[in-house]
């Protein structure tokens, strides 16, 4: 991908945000949904169905929409039957909500705030073109697949008339099946050791048991084994001291469902048989080279399990939550956390000019500034172009969107130039190609 420099005056006022006080100038907000990109956005999948039978969806990054029977009605109010279509898209990048368009600031109490999104989602229903919506009384649930794992995002919904985001309230995260299935699917073969533990010799035992059919045992010498249960309960070898004196002709193992380091051993003998479950042990000579070996298998465990997780993460393949709300009527849903411009913190107030031919006109060039982690982007647009508000102690990112779909961008490493002072020339750097689609898109906010 060619870049090529080009410069944009910005000029640092000198001017200091203290809660809202800090300036007199308004700060406005985007009204309307309003893609940047030429013919780009991110796309809707569909989904057909009967109406009076409802529907399942299940997405294979681990979202699930749930639609009712009889669930849905026309402009009317009328109840709807027969095939219908489902729409619904998700945007879990700075890349796909800045294609998107759709309004990150949300405004209340006379204080704005920027959204930092766990995750957002537009859903509608529609009936040989016609837009439908939820029936009263009925609920339409959806299950997103959020990249974010913290509990602290709130769910709220976009009145698109009017660009204004309404807080509806928050529900607990859950497990995403999908993302374990993944990545047991990328670790498959990689074998997670067992940690080692000293044995109690008044609780061990041995039996001839071939561990090599246990990868995460193999590695050990000696072992031993303890009952994983207590010694009151009515199968444990304390209470069954006869299997001790027993002959067995066959003596088996293999891993407990569900239970991590627990083996299940089975003892068959000609009229009679024992199964207990049990965890390997080791005396005090033993555990000590056990210990090293496993330390080091984990370490090579741990080290291959989060390059899969980072993978995981980076290509967007599967959230690691899942975020469920019970929707009443269609749109676009986001789960965010605000941080107020208002906030205990100082902000630097920019007061930018664009000097470049390439800047023609504040309707020809559209300007996002992402932070937070690039779950935050902020079109700036009338005051907030003029006077950009940003914190100095995060990582901030500036994109502008060209004609015809190119964009130039600025990176952390100009915004930690300006240290005190009080103007400075920021150095933008256009991208030769045009942007095709969002993952191009967020190849270059990600390599900012």
């Amino acid at each position: 991908m060619k870049l090529k420099s080009l410069i944009i005056a910005v000029i640092i006022s000198g001017v200091m945000l203290m809660h809202s006080c800090g300036s007199d100038k308004k700060i406005e907000s985007v009204t309307k949904i309003t893609p940047p990109f030429e013919n780009l956005n991110v796309d809707l999948k569909t989904f057909d169905f009967d109406a009076q039978k409802g529907t399942t969806v299940n997405l294979p990054n681990g979202t699930s929409i749930y639609v009712p029977e009889n669930a849905l009605v026309d402009g009317a109010g009328n109840p709807v039957s027969g095939k219908v279509t489902l729409h619904y898209r998700e945007f879990m990048d700075a890349a796909q909500i800045l294609m998107s368009g759709i309004p990150m600031r949300y405004d209340s109490a006379g204080q704005s705030s920027d959204f930092i999104s766990a995750g957002m989602f537009e859903i509608g229903a529609t009936q040989n073109g016609q837009q439908l919506q939820i029936k009263p009384g009925k609920k339409v649930r959806v299950d997103m697949s959020s990249p974010v794992a913290e509990e602290n995002f709130n769910f709220y919904t976009l009145d698109s008339s009017t660009g204004k985001w309404t807080h509806v309230g928050r529900t607990p995260v859950k497990e995403n099946p999908a993302r374990k299935e993944q990545l047991d699917g990328m670790m498959a073969g990689v074998i997670k050791p067992v940690e080692p533990k000293q044995l109690q010799p008044s609780r061990a035992f041995k039996f001839d048991i071939n561990v090599n059919a246990f990868p995460e045992l193999k590695m050990f010498n000696n072992v031993q084994w303890e009952y994983a249960g207590t010694d009151e309960e009515d199968g444990s070898p304390a209470k069954n001291k006869w299997i001790f004196g027993e002959s067995w002709r066959n003596i088996s193992a293999l891993q407990a469902v569900g239970k991590e380091g627990v083996y299940v051993i089975k003892l068959e003998g000609n009229e009679r048989s024992f199964e207990m479950e049990v965890r390997p042990v080791f005396d005090a000579a033993d555990l000590e080279v056990a210990t090293a070996r496993f330390n080091k298998e984990m370490e090579n465990y741990t080290s291959t399990l989060k390059k899969a997780e980072e993978e995981l993460n980076r290509k967007g393949m599967v959230g690691q939550v899942l975020r469920s709300f019970e929707l009443s009527n269609f749109g676009f849903c986001n789960w965010d956390r605000i941080k107020k411009l208002a906030d205990e913190q100082q902000y630097n107030i920019i007061s930018a000019t664009y000097s470049t031919e390439e800047f023609l006109s504040e309707e020809d060039v559209k300007i996002y500034l992402i932070t937070n982690g690039d779950r935050s982007v902020r079109s700036c647009f009338g005051e907030l172009r003029k006077n950009l508000i940003y914190d100095p102690k995060l990582d901030n990112k500036l994109l502008a969107v060209l004609p015809g779909n190119y964009v130039a961008v600025c990176g952390n490493k100009e915004f930690e130039k300006i240290g005190d002072s009080k103007s400075y020339d920021f150095q933008f750097t256009k991208i030769d190609e045009k942007i095709a689609n969002a993952e191009e898109l967020k190849k270059i906010i990600e390599n900012l």
